[in-house]
């Protein structure tokens, strides 16, 4: 196939890509709330909207060292920038331990700021969790999300259980 008909057609599909992603993204709604609409934690570093793999379960063991919290949100605020729409979202988060004890407390656990083509209100957010310190036992993450643009926030919770190996094999 010639070059130049490899190139017009890759061009194609990136316009349509580009097009169908105007067309169909979610428009940001001034009276409507900030959600937190998926939660998901997560072995490994998200790598994008939708784009990252669930643990399948809310137990970790000792060889577990990092927890992804992978959040997606609806209704975030773009803000234009020449050719693109910014979405900025801060993610506040709180870990108690099983007793309600405080563990972790932290503002801005992580900023992101996400680039698209499209006026789209959906974006995601991440953070890790270190539990290499952490004692067996359950943990409740309270996190806050806010979108830097519209000042809103919305609020979000998960737990996760740490076990040792011999729990598992227990539980087996």
């Amino acid at each position: 196939m010639p070059k130049r008909l490899i190139s017009t057609l890759i061009l194609s599909a990136v316009v349509s890509f580009c097009f169908l992603d105007t067309l169909y993204a979610a428009h940001y709604k001034s009276r409507d709330s900030l959600r937190v609409v998926k939660i998901e934690l997560c072995l490994d570093k998200p790598k994008g909207y939708g784009r990252y793999i669930p643990s399948g379960n809310n137990e970790f063991g000792k060889n577990d060292l990092d927890i992804y919290v992978y959040l997606e949100v609806e209704n975030c605020k773009p803000a234009r920038d020449a050719n693109l729409f910014l979405t900025t979202l801060a993610l506040d988060m709180d870990i108690y331990y099983n007793d309600g004890v405080c563990i972790y407390s932290q503002e801005e656990v992580n900023i992101s700021i996400n680039t698209s083509l499209a006026n789209n209100s959906n974006s995601y957010i991440w953070a890790k969790i270190d539990t290499r310190y952490l004692k067996e036992g359950e943990y409740k993450v309270e996190m806050t999300v806010r979108d830097e643009n519209s000042r809103k926030e919305a609020f979000a919770l998960t737990r996760f259980t740490k076990i040792d190996a011999s729990t598992r094999e227990a539980q087996r």
